[in-house]
């Protein structure tokens, strides 16, 4: 696996989605991710020849009812 994403429901905590990924790369990429029901995306991206951070959004959306 070069990448792996996941979505959590934090509404519970602070009332957001959270994004989370990992990835074993040093390729450029762009993860995107949309929010349908509210219409948002995020947009995560890693630059040709560096090693790919990890993500930790957990303001990413604000879908919760």
């Amino acid at each position: 696996w070069e990448m792996l994403l996941k979505v959590l429901d934090g509404c519970g905590f602070n009332d957001r989605y959270w994004v989370f990924s990992a990835a074993t790369t040093d390729v450029a990429y762009t993860l995107r991710v949309e929010d349908l029901q509210e219409n948002e995306v995020r947009t995560y991206e890693n630059p040709l020849g560096t090693a790919a951070p990890a993500v930790t959004d957990i303001l990413a959306f604000r879908t919760c009812p």
